[in-house]
């Protein structure tokens, strides 16, 4: 049914008119997912570190070493510290619509009022490549065994998070903090030093590394909204055959307002794949 260029993401209806309205992709920390406390987790102290542990003590006098205990301690802040810094938002990535999808995100079993947008994952990807000149991934997220044990703490997930199928947005929003203090002001970020000159280090980034503040919008503690031309990268807008005439009516409004020539086609979601 979908190309593979195509990514869905399912919403309840008042979200989705919210985003149709706004323009824009809400960015969530990713330590604020209770239904994955793992999420962006890896050992923090395992046989690598352990290794690399013993070479740097091998190299100071032995009043200088430290123990494994202190060194894991350092490691887990170091992991924690980093989860405060990574933004994500997810798509879905497959050639079928899922039920399961409608039914846990779109949340159709509590109205059918709902949509499941259509993007053009080339579009989107080039826009995210034109706004932000450093700090950003975007690919899809692999299901692995041993989460813990893997190098690649943002882009792995626990197989029984398999069904989501993710299309996933990382973003650091740190290092975009680094070339330009002000961006997102709201999270209190540490300040570089104030008399340190960054523009060298951006000369490897396009734009020196720099990236628009006006881009960004604070929304609360767990993550904010990043503007994008929405309805632009859109290839369709699908909402369930049972959804009301008025919702149907309300988001033809909304593209219409925003100069898309979409209009909501509506679906048969008993014969979506889950």
């Amino acid at each position: 049914m979908f190309h593979q260029t195509h990514l869905q993401r399912y919403m309840p209806g008042e979200r989705a008119l919210k985003v149709l309205e706004d323009e824009g992709l809400y960015l969530r920390r990713i330590d604020e997912y209770p239904d994955d406390p793992t999420e962006g987790e890896r050992e923090h102290f395992g046989r690598n570190e352990e290794r690399i542990l013993e070479i740097l003590n091998m190299q100071v006098p032995e009043s200088l070493r430290m123990s494994q205990q202190e060194a894991a301690i350092l490691s887990h802040g170091q992991m924690v510290s980093e989860k405060k810094d990574q933004f994500i938002q997810s798509w879905y990535w497959d050639e079928h619509m899922s039920r399961f999808m409608w039914d846990n995100y779109g949340g159709y079993t509590k109205s059918t009022d709902c949509v499941l947008f259509v993007a053009d994952r080339l579009k989107l990807g080039d826009y995210l490549d034109d706004v932000l000149p450093v700090g950003y991934r975007f690919e899809p997220v692999k299901y692995v065994l041993n989460k813990q044990g893997q190098k690649e703490a943002f882009f792995t997930k626990n197989p029984e998070f398999g069904v989501e199928k993710e299309y996933r947005v990382a973003l650091d929003v740190r290092q975009l903090i680094f070339f330009n203090q002000k961006i997102l002001p709201e999270f209190n970020w540490i300040k570089r030093h104030e008399g340190r000159d960054v523009s060298n280090e951006g000369a490897n980034y396009r734009n020196g590394g720099v990236a628009s503040e006006n881009l960004f919008r604070h929304i609360d503690d767990a993550g904010f909204i990043l503007s994008v031309p929405f309805t632009r990268l859109l290839t369709a807008v699908l909402i369930p055959e049972d959804a009301s005439s008025e919702f149907a009516t309300r988001i033809d409004e909304l593209l219409l307002i925003k100069g898309s020539e979409l209009k909501a086609q509506r679906v048969r979601v008993s014969e979506s794949k889950a």
